[in-house]
């Protein structure tokens, strides 16, 4: 085994300082993390709020509406809403009224509408309209991140079309979704508040389709949060990537994309490939629709994508030089296995996904959402173009993703709120082997993973396949949230429980190094294999948390976010079996590990609004995070139980590119977990 050891991430997030324009946020009263609020007062035009004034909040593309009055100071507010773009219009007599279009509200955030209302004797004949005006404000809040709109995730280029595609819009993360220079393994996904982490393979660094169930058209914003302030949000090291669903806000459209061969053929299609006969196409299609179910209460997103994506691969660099040395080497009959070295090769990605989530708003104070997302995928990494090959391909991936969620948030008062939330997540990936040979005697073993150290080009299955990877995830939170003066303290329990079901084992199909094609007729290169009688392992792995954290707002323009959290990791330590004949021969234990661990993580976040002018902004954070141990790591401490045999052999390797016999290749010795 590999000398990862046992171990868990810590990060420590430094402090980010930023100066934007906009106004300043408040974040007022208690409030959950996945809805926002509207608050304001109400002045005429000499700056005296107004009593008793009429307000109404209307929720764009959907109409629901709700109304309030302004207390004696001319104050009113709106808690709960979904996140999205909302008009509000004020009136009262006397006055002319006046309607504020295109108020954003964010999950966890208050957005600060002041009205002023000119005087105006009856009757009323014209309405004052305005844009509302907010710059980066919804943008400028405790912590280090960046906030996506609707707008941003309808309308600005994507790739696979699904959320992680966001995080190119960040010129702070990668391509596969990293943060803070850790791998995108290491964030975390959440969706209304309920953490998502789809299976994926130990060895390999990034998955395509790792957010597939949530294709953009299911959210109404999104956040980039690299050092994130909410100590309710844990089991990532790298970041979070949040996702608020549509709620009320929402409409429905149906869009479809492709290129065909013939003349429509373009840069999405492979038909332009020199001497493909048949050509191939990419097209994508999908509808969504927001449905009242009871006027002001009740109402039901659902939506539905499908794609194929068919994405050439242009010829490896090297790759036709390869292949000329190998025709010096290969008979006749095996030459065809190789041909692809001098064609473009096709990646072809085929995925479809929907989604539903039904809000109901049970009383003014209370609200209650139930989501469920689901996606299926198929992907073909380096497929001949049609009219090459031998009817053989490298690797096929498959699989799926099912996440549901539901929470239910209640006020018991202005300034007293409890929230209780629980999900549950299923995953499984199938990476298949995916060279097979056909010829006139029927189908032959495949090729070795190879590697030719003269060209960095690998040939043959790769020795991460195949594999077999699925996980099943439950999730519970409760919490409370109160307002005392300058402070919003909010505090909570949680419970995580996740099952694995591995079936891998690196190199299980062997793996040959060559300094060159001339090195396998001489026998001069290196053979390893991993052989197990049953190659994988099932275990499981929890998390149990405590969280408190306080906003406080320390002067007109200055918050402050302070906060702590204590997690208990239980870790699948009494499922290794003792290695006796190891402890014989060294003195030492090789499998002793702690049943959990203990960690805390902390939080200090803050945004200044300089001079109070809403022109300049310091933002920044400073924290401790802690990443859950990874599976890949227990999947190989736990495959090593079965004692699988080590193939091992330098020189006299002959028999490529079959592989070698047990005279050539002979057991060694069997494989290890060394902690």
């Amino acid at each position: 085994m590999r000398s990862n050891g046992l171990r868990h991430l810590t990060v420590l997030g430094l402090l980010g300082v930023l100066a934007v324009a906009g106004p300043a946020v408040s974040d007022g009263v208690a409030q959950n993390l996945q809805n926002g609020s509207i608050r304001g007062i109400v002045r005429d035009q000499n700056g005296d709020p107004i009593y008793d004034a009429v307000v109404k909040v209307s929720g764009q593309g959907s109409g629901f509406s709700w109304t309030r009055r302004t207390d004696r100071n001319g104050v009113f507010r709106f808690s709960l809403l979904a996140p999205g773009a909302y008009d509000v219009y004020a009136e009262t007599l006397g006055y002319r009224p006046r309607l504020t279009r295109n108020v954003p509200v964010l999950g966890g955030a208050v957005e600060k509408v002041d009205i002023y209302l000119i005087v105006d004797p009856p009757p009323v004949v014209s309405v004052d309209t305005v844009s509302f005006v907010g710059g980066v404000r919804s943008r400028t809040r405790p912590g280090v991140g960046q906030w996506v709109s609707e707008t941003e995730l309808r309308t600005l280029p994507d790739r696979s079309r699904d959320f992680l595609d966001v995080t190119r819009l960040s010129s702070a993360s990668t391509r596969d979704g990293g943060f803070l220079g850790l791998p995108g393994s290491f964030t975390g996904l959440i969706v209304d508040g309920s953490r998502f982490r789809s299976a994926m393979h130990p060895n390999l660094s990034s998955d395509a389709f790792r957010t597939s169930a949530f294709p953009r058209s299911s959210l109404a914003q999104g956040f980039l949060l690299r050092n994130p302030r909410d100590t309710e949000w844990a089991s990532a090291a790298g970041g979070f990537l949040v996702g608020q669903g549509k709620g009320a806000i929402g409409g429905s459209r149906f869009e479809v994309f492709g290129d065909w061969t013939g003349d429509a053929a373009g840069i999405w299609a492979s038909d332009y490939l020199e001497d493909n006969p048949t050509g191939n196409s990419s097209y994508r299609g999908g509808i969504t629709a927001a449905i009242p179910i009871v006027q002001d209460t009740t109402t039901l997103d659902v939506g539905f994508e499908g794609w194929n994506l068919e994405l050439p691969r242009a010829t490896p660099v090297g790759g036709a030089a390869l292949y000329d040395e190998l025709l010096q080497v290969l008979d006749p009959a095996d030459q065809p296995r190789f041909e692809d070295l001098q064609r473009a090769r096709l990646d072809v990605h085929k995925a479809y996904s929907g989604f539903a989530r039904l809000d109901w708003a049970v009383s003014r104070r209370t609200i209650a959402s139930v989501r469920v997302n689901l996606s299926g995928i198929n992907e073909a990494r380096g497929l001949p173009i049609q009219g090459y090959g031998q009817g053989w391909d490298r690797v096929t991936v498959e699989g799926g993703d099912l996440s549901a969620s539901a929470y239910v948030v209640s006020e018991i008062n202005e300034t007293v709120g409890v929230e209780v939330r629980a999900g549950f997540g299923s995953s499984t990936r199938d990476y298949l082997s995916g060279e097979v040979l056909r010829d006139e005697d029927g189908i032959r073993n495949p090729t070795p993973a190879t590697t030719f150290a003269k060209y960095g080009l690998g040939v043959g299955s790769p020795a991460t396949a195949p594999g077999s990877f699925s996980k099943t995830s439950f999730n519970a939170m409760a919490s409370g949230f109160t307002t005392i003066g300058a402070h919003t303290l909010r505090g909570g329990i949680s419970a995580d429980y996740i099952s694995h079901d591995y079936e891998y084992l690196f190199a299980r199909t062997g793996q040959y190094f060559f300094t060159d094609p001339l090195s396998t007729l001489t026998g001069e290169g290196w053979f390893a294999q991993t052989d197990a009688r049953a190659p994988g392992s099932a275990f499981s792995t929890g998390d149990f948390g405590v969280f408190m954290q306080d906003s406080w707002e320390v002067s007109p323009g200055f918050t402050l976010v302070v906060g702590g959290r204590f997690d208990y990791e239980q870790l699948p330590s009494a499922d290794i079996v003792p290695d006796p004949e190891w402890r014989r021969l060294t003195g030492t234990p090789a499998e002793e590990a702690p049943g959990g661990l203990n960690k805390f993580s902390s939080r200090l976040n803050l945004v200044w609004d300089v001079g109070q002018r809403g022109t300049t902004f310091v933002q920044g954070g400073l924290g401790v995070y802690h990443d859950m141990l990874s599976p890949g790591v227990w999947n190989e401490i736990l495959t090593a139980n079965a004692r699988p045999d080590v193939r091992r052999a330098v020189g006299d390797l002959t028999s490529w590119p079959e592989l070698p016999d047990a005279d050539e290749a002979p057991v060694v010795g069997v494989q290890h977990a060394i902690l």
